[in-house]
């Protein structure tokens, strides 16, 4: 399983000169070096590896940084150990695939202390992509699903902004299922 975070565009917005040169020259050479916020924050969830790529080396950067994860469920664990909540992360064998739930206990509240700079810049896109390989998503709550079925999209932003007003009511859940068999396209008979 591999968390793939493109960064896109980046450059300095201050408005000294001297500034905007001093900070893109560090983001630069962090980036080479795979040290950027998101390459440290990728670390703190224990990945098998992180890997960076330059795709754009000079103003406005972009730069696509992979970490490497035994399962989703495994990933799932981290983040809730390293965002300081209490939950669980499965993933189930279903008669045509698989499913994968992520779930944050209600009383569980994020900790704000455990979002340093480094795994903030994780969650600064609006949406997580969860693309398969191989197989297709099946329809569920709180998922969209690209025409192929084979990327889906999950509002993050929504998610963490949900964790900071939750009010210890009910769970916070998100599934993915998903197939290892080909199913036709939305629209197909």
């Amino acid at each position: 399983m591999v968390w793939s975070v493109l960064e896109r565009d980046v450059r300095s917005d201050s408005d000294s000169v001297a500034e905007r040169q001093r900070d893109e020259g560090q983001f630069s050479s962090e980036a080479r070096q795979q040290n950027q916020l998101v390459a440290r924050g990728l670390r703190q969830l224990g990945p098998a590896s992180v890997r960076g790529r330059m795709l754009r080396d000079c103003v406005p950067f972009t730069v696509v940084t992979d970490a490497t994860f035994a399962s989703l469920k495994i990933l799932g664990e981290r983040l809730l150990g390293r965002l300081g909540l209490q939950g669980y992360s499965s993933i189930t064998t279903t008669m045509d695939g698989y499913e994968w739930k992520w779930s944050i206990d209600p009383n569980s509240h994020l900790d704000e202390d455990a979002l340093d700079e480094d795994v903030s810049a994780l969650f600064e896109s609006q949406v997580i992509k969860i693309a398969l390989s191989e197989g297709q998503c099946v329809p569920t709550e709180g998922a969209q699903l690209s025409e192929d079925r084979r990327i889906a999209t999950f509002p993050i932003s929504e998610m963490l902004e949900g964790l900071e007003k939750h009010t210890g009511d009910a769970s916070t859940v998100f599934v993915l299922r998903w197939t290892t068999s080909q199913v036709p396209p939305f629209g197909s008979s």
